[in-house]
């Protein structure tokens, strides 16, 4: 997907913002939740979520980084990131920011936590995304990551794999969104450890635990 126009896609996000807590099944589905049991985010951490569209879950984080700690909530989309700032408005903890994550305006081991969920496959360069969130990741910082995935098809029988063939073309056309993206292997490729992959019974959406070394 690199190449794809990165104004036409934050434009089909902004379109999509009224919206997106509605498609997400409010933003607060089982992956998710358990994502953020496993950041393990303590108070006084410094947290980046990566393509954050409207952060529906970041009430959950900001709970356990406080005080002292802060979560910066990340998209290219201005109008996802308007509506994280009203929605934590009060909330110091918590603040939206409209950036490139392929080009993050932070600086090296900034971050002691990372979160990505359904964001790496929307990514136009996951790779470079990738080695991004690992370059502003303190060392033995913590990444995790819901999505689909590359990975995920080898784990499918005759009819799971069709349907994820069918899935991937949709998908695709909806929102550029590239499920054969293998995040897994990207982040061993950067340098991260694999803690955990889980994948859900009867879905093709798993849990990736990572620590950078």
């Amino acid at each position: 997907m690199v190449g794809v126009d990165k104004k036409k896609i934050a434009r089909r996000y902004d379109r999509w913002s009224g919206f997106y807590d509605i498609f997400d099944l409010g933003g607060k589905t089982l992956p998710k939740r358990e994502a953020v049991e496993r950041l393990s985010a303590e108070p006084g951490h410094f947290v980046i979520d990566v393509g954050t569209g409207t952060g529906a879950i970041l009430d959950l984080v900001g709970e356990r980084v406080s005080p002292g700690g802060m979560v910066l909530a990340v998209d290219i989309s201005e109008k996802m990131v308007e509506k994280v700032n009203r929605r934590f408005r009060g909330r110091e903890e918590i603040r939206g920011v409209v950036a490139d994550v392929e080009n993050l305006p932070f600086e090296d081991g900034s971050f002691d936590r990372a979160l990505a969920t359904f964001a790496f496959t929307s990514f136009p360069d996951p790779w470079k995304a990738m080695r991004e969130i690992y370059r502003v990741l303190k060392k033995g910082g913590k990444m995790v990551v819901v999505d689909t995935g590359g990975h995920i098809k080898e784990n499918l029988g005759g009819l799971g794999y069709l349907r994820w063939r069918v899935l991937k073309g949709v998908m695709y056309a909806i929102g550029y969104t590239r499920i054969d993206v293998d995040v897994v292997d990207m982040a061993r490729r950067a340098g991260f450890s694999i803690v955990e992959l889980k994948h859900y019974r009867g879905s093709m959406v798993y849990l990736g635990v990572f620590v950078k070394e």
